[in-house]
């Protein structure tokens, strides 16, 4: 069966926060049968080794780094851009 869905989430400075939640929204994706892509929006903390190390190394995740801040509306847009399925969601 093809995935269907992609959640994608942007993420500015949020090394600390997505101990708390990622990992959950790895396991629902994976049970689930969705895509998912983080875009790291050219944070200043670690995020993008977070992401990274959290993701678990699943092939079904993407994670996409930003050098530069582009605000959230770039985040979405290069989360939407990557999206291969039919559909999507964001959350943050």
């Amino acid at each position: 069966m093809e995935n269907m869905l992609t959640v994608i989430i942007p993420a500015y400075n949020e090394a600390q926060s997505l101990k708390t939640f990622f990992p959950e929204v790895v396991d629902f994706c994976r049970k689930n049968l969705f895509n998912l892509i983080a875009v790291d929006d050219g944070s200043g903390d670690n995020t993008f080794e977070t992401l990274k190390d959290l993701s678990g190394h699943e092939s079904f995740v993407k994670i996409i780094h930003h050098k530069l801040n582009k605000g959230y509306g770039g985040a979405i847009k290069t989360g939407v851009h990557e999206t291969t399925t039919q559909y999507l969601v964001t959350i943050d």
